[in-house]
């Protein structure tokens, strides 16, 4: 059993490696390298991972990680710079987008409760997109770097 658990990490780690790899040369960040892995090697994929308490364990230390490596780029000041656009600008995004996606799902005879969770996910994966593609206004967006020690997958020096 630890044999396999340990096969399992090892594959998923060359896994990650490469793709982050990959996607660091396209300048995109390590958790899309992450995601990337995830469906090459995953049962949707080439298979080489099948579903089982250790690709669970696995999904769950993946998961710290996740946390971890956004609690890294979190910085409290850009936040607090940032309130008028996240919640006025932003709130009016997510509310448009929740009762269009809602109305047009409704139109195509799915349930109100139901409806409005399919306009709140798309709001979720438009908002990151939005994130990620404009940046702040005036500010131009810079490809990702590799930190000091050359490995794509740590963010570089806080500013």
């Amino acid at each position: 059993m630890a044999d396999a658990l340990l096969i399992k990490t090892l594959v998923v780690i060359l896994a990650s490696v490469c793709a982050i790899s990959l996607v660091a040369r396209i300048g995109l960040p390590a958790a899309a390298g992450y995601l990337l892995a995830g469906l090459v090697i995953g049962p949707h994929g080439l298979q080489l991972i099948a579903t089982s308490d250790e690709t669970r364990f696995l999904a769950e230390l993946g998961i710290i990680f996740l946390m971890f490596m956004v609690g890294l780029e979190f910085a409290i000041p850009t936040t607090i710079a940032a309130r008028r656009d996240v919640f006025g600008a932003g709130s009016l995004q997510v509310g448009f987008t929740v009762l269009i996606v809602a109305a047009v799902a409704m139109l195509w005879g799915v349930g109100l409760p139901t409806a409005m969770l399919l306009g709140g996910r798309n709001c979720n994966v438009i908002d990151r997109h939005h994130a990620q593609a404009i940046g702040r206004p005036g500010r131009r967006r810079q490809p990702a770097r590799p930190s000091r020690a050359g490995n794509p997958a740590l963010p570089g020096p806080v500013r």
